[in-house]
């Protein structure tokens, strides 16, 4: 089969106003028992995707939920790119996987942060080693689609939005100061309809966005 071929059959398309988005996965960023993304075909192509942890009790939780115009390969480089360099939240991936949140820094992002680079480089021996391990432990599940930012941003909002509304521990690995956009008044609702084959804890089998 023709590697085009290939990826067509794993892209979500919308019929009529019902919208079957499937995710792929778990992949990893680097070598461990998940296939590599920056390996894989999907790399190269863009939608939707969700960081998880795989979960001490079974199936997986949710630490992240995003869209892209890039390809995933890209993205991906971004989120390692600002984790590593300090601008994005670190925690403990010992307890991530047990379902709780200790932060041990909170990024150069955020207000009230930003100038405090100083201080992560003060800190940086200290958390490189928790870095590295969390890099390995996250896992990507992608929703290949080809459609406007909007639509993207709408449906992660929802995705987001449906997890931050469970009760822990599914709700407390994602970070709750994130913004999500969600359909305005005006816009008209489109159905999704998730699938994917493997337990991740707080994803819906169908929400409106």
């Amino acid at each position: 089969m023709m590697q085009t071929e290939y990826l067509l059959k794993y892209y979500n398309v919308m019929i009529n106003k019902d919208f079957i988005l499937r995710f792929e996965g778990p992949f990893g960023l680097t070598k461990n028992k998940w296939p590599v993304l920056f390996e894989h075909p999907f790399a190269k192509e863009s939608g939707l995707y969700l960081w998880a942890v795989p979960y001490i009790q079974g199936g997986y939780l949710v630490t992240y939920v995003g869209e892209t115009g890039k390809t995933f390969g890209r993205r991906m480089k971004d989120h390692f790119i600002q984790t590593v360099g300090g601008n994005y939240r670190i925690c403990d991936p010992d307890l991530l996987v047990k379902g709780e949140t200790k932060v041990l820094w909170n990024g150069l992002w955020r207000k009230g942060t930003r100038d405090k680079l100083s201080e992560y480089l003060e800190k940086l021996e200290e958390l490189a080693p928790i870095i590295q391990k969390g890099l390995q432990t996250e896992i990507v599940f992608l929703a290949l689609i080809k459609s406007d930012r909007r639509l993207r941003q709408r449906i992660e909002g929802a995705i987001a939005g449906h997890i931050k509304s469970q009760a822990p521990p599914i709700l407390s690995v994602l970070p709750q100061d994130v913004r999500y956009y969600q359909r305005s008044a005006d816009e008209e609702a489109v159905n999704v309809f998730i699938e994917c084959s493997c337990n991740i804890h707080g994803l819906p089998r169908e929400l409106v966005a």
